[in-house]
């Protein structure tokens, strides 16, 4: 089978042509940029004849482009996606209901909704690490690892996000949501953002909050409001847990963000392909705390340590809590004060801690490898 495989030079490109490749598939890389994701005919003409030109049999890309589920419709051909953000607007897009698409999601939640509108070709899978990959840079598991960070922590701070740039809103709106960020903190594994912002509340912010749409997309205005504040409720958690992480150990933060404490080192970006699997295995713990919107699913950056034979200690997902077992895999918290009791026992238990990464590890090899996924993912793709 012959694959044309749209990039858009995400981190796992590379990652996603070697397996498909190492499975025996030939695969055709290609980049187009376009104007819209809706309609751009040069892109869409451009695409079609790659297609055709290579003999190709199936559309591929990470996240959902409805250009290409356009073009897939057009040929008749499989346009497989496999969503790996969330939020991912373009899923609401009338194209992502086409029975030539296959929606893949990381997400439950994510797939319950989706799955109000799309009836067929949509499948929850959770995401893939390149294991093969990582074993050859990072050699086997076992044997002493010359650590050289206690606790770290690699991404963004999300400092920049919209909420913090609305220009104004009455204070009685101010203080309902400043409520609403404070009360879901303090809650990790079910997110009730979206349910309080509906209705009439959604209707009021609508006059001092403009979110602009395409117009055929079938996503509420409380839905939009909601990812807001959930990247303010996630730069909020992040900042609170590493000051709180930096009072029990030397927090190592890999970012472009920028967090002035006296506890908290800035080690400035990482490569993706090679220096965070080297972070993650030579960190005494990796911190995982997982954006807000992510509700249920298992974030890329927590198989990401796992895969690498990293320590993962990570906020409460329902999902980490299904596939993994806590304590013998990975380890969660469900408050401030359980990260940092939890922190300063496995900074002090070496040997427990490295039992619990190498189960971690061997889980996400034999479970959630690229291989194991994109098996399954092709299968349920041309069976369905």
């Amino acid at each position: 089978m012959r694959i044309l495989y749209y990039t858009w030079y995400e981190n796992s490109q590379k990652d996603m042509a070697e397996s498909l490749v190492r499975l025996g598939y030939e695969v055709i890389c290609c980049h187009i940029p376009f104007s819209d994701y809706e309609a751009d005919e040069a892109f869409s003409v451009a695409l079609e004849n790659i297609f055709v030109e290579q003999k190709c049999d199936c559309f591929l890309s990470f996240d959902f482009f409805p250009l290409i589920a356009k073009s897939a419709e057009r040929l008749r051909k499989i346009y497989i996606s496999w969503v790996y953000d969330t939020p991912h607007l373009t899923v609401f897009s009338p194209s992502a209901q086409s029975d030539y698409v296959k929606l893949f999601v990381f997400d439950k939640n994510q797939y319950e909704q989706i799955k109000l509108r799309k009836k067929t070709g949509l499948f929850h899978m959770p995401l893939p690490v390149n294991v093969a990959r990582l074993d050859e840079l990072l050699g086997p598991m076992g044997g002493e690892i010359p650590y050289t960070e206690q606790i770290s922590f690699v991404g963004s701070l999300y400092e920049n996000n919209a909420y913090r740039q609305v220009q104004y809103v009455p204070e009685y709106i101010k203080g309902y949501l400043e409520g609403v960020i404070s009360a879901q903190q303090k809650v990790y594994g079910y997110n009730f953002v979206d349910e309080i912002l509906e209705g009439e509340k959604s209707l009021e912010l609508k006059k001092y909050i403009k979110m602009d749409l395409d117009g055929s997309y079938q996503v509420s205005a409380a839905y939009l409001y909601s990812n807001m504040l959930n990247a303010e409720i996630t730069a909020r958690d992040r900042e609170q847990l590493l000051c709180a992480a930096a009072q029990i150990g030397t927090v190592a933060l890999y970012s472009a963000s920028k967090f002035p404490n006296h506890g908290i080192q800035e080690r400035g970006i990482i490569d993706y392909e090679k220096g965070m699997p080297y972070v993650f295995r030579h960190s005494r713990i990796n911190l995982n705390i997982t954006l807000r919107s992510i509700t249920s699913g298992i974030p890329l950056r927590a198989m990401d340590i796992m895969g690498a034979g990293g320590f993962l200690m990570s906020n409460y997902q329902p999902e980490l809590a299904e596939y993994f077992v806590d304590g013998q895999e990975l380890v969660l918290f469900d408050s401030v004060q359980d990260m940092q009791w939890k922190l300063d026992y496995y900074l002090k238990h070496e040997e427990e801690r490295r039992q619990i990464a190498k189960c971690g590890y061997e889980k996400v090899k034999r479970n959630f490898s690229y291989d194991v996924q994109l098996r399954k993912m092709i299968n349920w793709s041309f069976k369905d």
